[in-house]
């Protein structure tokens, strides 16, 4: 095991596309995904990546596991640049929103987990069999599962497989990518609770990827609040959602579902639900449309606190007085 206090380390990682243009000759136009992030997951921490869909919080992670490349930046994984480790998957381990793609529906449970060994010539058959049974039994479902096709199993047990595939090489961290949001909410919180168990019995750091803020909160350690390619606040998850400092942190808290009472006269004294929702975001904040040389604050076109500054000048992520460890990227923070 490396000696780097880290399990995994972003700095100014960034990934640029280029959106399809109408036109055959002309080349498209350029967009950041990922634009100059950087921060560090500690070991043994589960450090979350929360925001709304296409902010860069998924790109991120794959850009983590090697699995995008022509990144700027440099992305370190136990200490060592992810791009020079020839084992990286020994390292580093991804486990994807929906079990049933990620999983070879041509293929016996048993032969999924036993991959990865055969891959990297660990074993042989006997003790790569013995080394499956293990873990279906580490998961929760078994060793009578080993002949079993994914398509017989509910979406809950999928996902104990694919957990249990990534981690037959033993990684270090592994990147959640939504990893509960296509289940039912039955089944979510059994998922959680073994990904904390085996947290524990394998000394894993995870980098959680979600828009579900409740989970995130129950699940993780610290939090990063992504938005339109960018961090715009990281602390503790109980500082970042008892004391949101980023305008957007704040609507995307306050748009939490809350229960408030209802009247006297409703039967049985039930309650309901209020929500806010946020606005929906303008063209100039959806991936496609963000140009590399787009000026300012990302949010700017949101905020209800915006001045001028904020449309010409990026602010940084600045760290906080008085709270350990916490940034937010705004001008009036």
């Amino acid at each position: 095991m490396s000696t780097s206090e880290y399990a995994l380390e972003f700095r100014g990682v960034s990934k640029v596309y280029r959106v399809p243009n109408s036109s055959l000759f002309a080349r498209g136009e350029a967009f950041k995904a990922v634009d100059e992030v950087s921060f560090a997951i500690r070991r043994g921490e589960v450090f979350g990546l929360v925001g709304e869909s296409g902010c860069g919080k998924s790109t991120l992670g794959r850009i983590a596991t090697n699995l995008i490349g022509d990144s700027e930046g440099k992305t370190l994984v136990d200490g060592v640049d992810a791009r020079s480790l020839k084992d990286l998957s020994s390292h580093i381990q991804i486990v994807f929103q929906d079990p049933l793609s990620s999983l070879n529906p041509k293929k016996r449970i048993g032969w999924i987990l036993e991959e990865p060994l055969r891959i990297h010539k660990v074993g042989d058959g006997e003790s790569r069999a013995r080394a499956a049974n293990t873990m279906l039994e580490k998961v929760g479902l078994g060793s009578s599962y080993r002949k079993v096709f994914p398509r017989e199993l509910s979406g809950g047990q999928r996902q104990r497989v694919s957990i249990g595939a990534a981690l037959m090489l033993r990684p270090s961290i592994v990147v959640a990518d939504e990893p509960v949001s296509a289940l039912d909410v039955s089944v979510q919180a059994q998922i959680l609770n073994l990904l904390s168990d085996l947290r524990d019995d394998f000394g894993l750091s995870y980098l959680f990827i979600s828009h579900n803020l409740d989970v995130v909160r129950y699940m993780c350690d610290r939090v990063a609040v992504m938005f339109a390619g960018r961090i715009v606040e990281l602390g503790s998850a109980e500082d970042v959602y008892s004391s949101p400092e980023h305008p957007y942190t704040r609507q995307l808290i306050e748009a939490l579902p809350k229960l408030t009472p209802r009247s006297r006269s409703s039967p049985g004294g039930r309650r309901e639900i209020a929500k806010t929702v946020p606005v929906d975001p303008p063209a100039s904040d959806r991936p496609a449309l963000r140009n590399v040389s787009t000026r300012g604050c990302g949010f700017y076109a949101r905020c209800p606190f915006a001045s001028g500054i904020c449309a010409d000048r990026v602010p940084a992520l600045a760290k906080q007085p008085g709270g350990e460890g916490r940034f937010v990227r705004c001008h009036f923070a």
